[in-house]
């Protein structure tokens, strides 16, 4: 019966609450957390070593810092890999964003600048003067050149 027990060792205790806190941090590790939850998990850890006595402080001091470095060590790698995967996820939507910039560019300059029509018998002429827009016609070449395409043309911007 509990009654009948000797009283635990206090470095069983202290020794047992270390390891208790090394399966909390682990499982911490284990979901994914890192960072600061880590590094508080260190932080008690060590507390809990620093109160162990004297005698048993000296054997568990080694094994105590290798895991918690191995353990900080893990929690950083987890956190690049997270942020390499963001990073890769980033230039892949970039990428498809470039793909599709172009591909519009490319079907814009397909259809008169001035009409907004596609012909099918005839390529389209850039404009004489700074090789921009693209017509279908003198006709489309007129109407956009008194729309305002002098004021650009003129001033080399188009």
């Amino acid at each position: 019966s509990p009654a009948t027990l000797p009283p635990p060792d206090d470095a069983a205790v202290a020794v047992a609450r270390v390891a208790s806190e090394f399966r909390a941090l682990e499982r911490l590790r284990d979901a994914g957390y890192g960072g600061a939850i880590v590094a508080e998990k260190v932080k008690e850890i060590r507390l809990a070593v620093a109160r162990l006595p004297e005698a048993v402080r000296g054997r568990v001091v080694a094994l105590v810092e290798d895991r918690a470095e191995e353990m900080e060590l893990r929690s950083q790698i987890l956190r690049k890999e997270a942020d390499l995967a963001w990073r890769k996820a980033e230039l892949a939507a970039l990428k498809e964003r470039a793909r599709r910039a172009t591909a519009a560019r490319a079907e814009r300059g397909r259809v008169c600048d001035s009409c907004g029509q596609r012909p099918e018998d005839k390529p389209l002429e850039r404009c004489d003067g700074c090789g921009g827009p693209r017509y279908c016609g003198d006709a489309c070449r007129k109407a956009h050149w008194l729309a305002g395409h002098r004021d650009e043309c003129a001033a080399g911007v188009a």
